[in-house]
């Protein structure tokens, strides 16, 4: 059985534009992973249609990322503009590292 993958990638910014650049990123990628057979959970993409009502910063989706994190068996980090700045995906970063889960990164192609 495969196991459960998660896709941190940065998304909050002022810039709508970013934001939207950001979320195309992460669901081309998310898409990608699972027409190759990947299971693969991107707080972005299946999060997005919520921003309205629970905001784009980390700190609201932190115990939900957090329990989709606790199940997944490995972290995999979009290096798209922004993450290494992202106070999100560093959280997330050091969670999977508290977890001893392998983090692989993926550069933005």
């Amino acid at each position: 059985m495969a196991s459960l993958v998660y896709l941190a990638s940065p998304y909050s910014s002022i810039n709508p534009a970013v934001r939207e650049m950001r979320y195309e990123r992460a669901r081309v990628v998310t898409a990608s992973l699972l027409k190759r057979g990947i299971p693969v959970f991107s707080p972005i993409v299946y999060g997005r249609a919520m921003e309205k009502i629970i905001g784009t910063d980390y700190i609201s989706w932190k115990t939900f990322n957090d329990c989709m994190l606790d199940s997944c068996a490995s972290m995999l980090v979009l290096t798209i503009d922004g993450w290494e700045n992202s106070r999100g995906v560093a959280y997330e970063i050091d969670r999977a590292k508290g977890l001893k889960l392998p983090i692989s990164y993926l550069a933005d192609t």
